[in-house]
């Protein structure tokens, strides 16, 4: 059976002193995203993860994995 692999996006804000967000860090990103998570596993149905992805933006179907692969 064919399995497939989708990009998908997830929006997250982030308070930053610079107009550009050009003082963005990877500590920064990652403590918003993370925090954008906290708020989305609050959900009890889970719908709130549906709604932040969203639709996939891309597909492609994956190689069929090997005997020896596993």
């Amino acid at each position: 059976m064919p399995r497939y692999n989708y990009l998908v996006t997830i929006a997250f804000s982030i308070v930053s002193d610079d107009e550009r967000g050009e003082d963005f860090t990877p500590a920064m990103l990652k403590e918003a995203l993370f925090a954008r998570i906290r708020d989305l596993d609050t959900s009890t149905d889970g719908v709130e993860w549906l709604e932040a992805v969203g639709a996939p933006c891309d597909s492609y179907e994956e190689e069929p994995l090997m005997v020896s692969d596993r």
